[in-house]
């Protein structure tokens, strides 16, 4: 048996899901396996991606009014 670096779970796909992960790994040239673990890494990225926008807006809205480039300057130079 050939060890792993990567770990498995097992999922549970619709007939059209996996249908259409197949014919993608075909058009790709890779195991359907592999493509659907690159199609979960890309939904997982917009998942983060998404979640840090949120947090970087809840951010924007707690921020005060800003400063002015002088008063910034004269702190930094203290």
């Amino acid at each position: 048996m050939i060890s792993t670096t990567n770990s498995r779970i097992h999922i549970t796909l619709s007939k059209e899901d996996k249908s259409i992960i197949i014919k993608l790994a075909k058009r790709d040239g890779v195991m359907p396996a592999h493509k659907a673990s690159d199609l979960l890494k890309a939904a997982l990225e917009l998942e983060e991606d998404t979640v840090l926008g949120d947090i970087a807006v809840s951010r924007l809205k707690k921020r005060t009014r800003g400063t002015t480039f002088k008063k910034a300057w004269q702190m930094l130079t203290k």
